[in-house]
């Protein structure tokens, strides 16, 4: 009885060394591969955003990231079209660099705001937007891309 306790404690711990040397691989998602921020940013997304809450809840709604380097931003999450002091804002402008996304809202004649926005991720289906000055924890989830 003794060797038969023996042998299976032995079994045991060899066990429990092959799995703990085993070499553990993160999954890959086949066809999976992010492009550059400055090109999966283009197309239209749909967005939550918690920086604008309505009734506790962040708001949602479509970002259009146009080729040219303008925004089309109808539900206005990344900044007022009002009338500013130097006129309405005709254009959101948006320059991608590492890390970061700099928006810049315009009137005809000059750039009154400029949003910088850090990126916390950029996979193939969602980029995450935090604005680089808020320690609020407030973000833009940019999900189901529509192209």
């Amino acid at each position: 009885m003794n060797r038969y306790r023996v042998v299976r404690h032995i079994f045991f711990w060899l066990t429990v060394a092959t799995v703990a040397c085993t070499e553990i691989k993160p999954i890959d998602v086949p066809g999976c591969v992010p492009p550059a921020l400055n090109r999966n940013l283009v197309g239209t997304w749909h967005y939550k955003a918690t920086s604008g809450l309505i009734d506790g809840a962040p708001t949602t709604g479509s970002l259009r990231f146009k080729p040219d380097g303008t925004v089309d931003d109808p539900d206005q999450v990344l900044g007022s079209n009002q009338q500013q002091s130097s006129g309405s804002i005709i254009a959101k402008l948006y320059t991608v660099s590492n890390e970061s996304v700099a928006i810049r809202l315009a009137t005809k004649d000059q750039i009154v705001a400029i949003i910088f926005l850090n990126v916390d991720a950029n996979t193939c289906d969602k980029i995450t937007l935090r604005p680089a000055y808020d320690q609020s924890g407030n973000y833009i989830e940019l999900t189901d891309k529509a192209n």
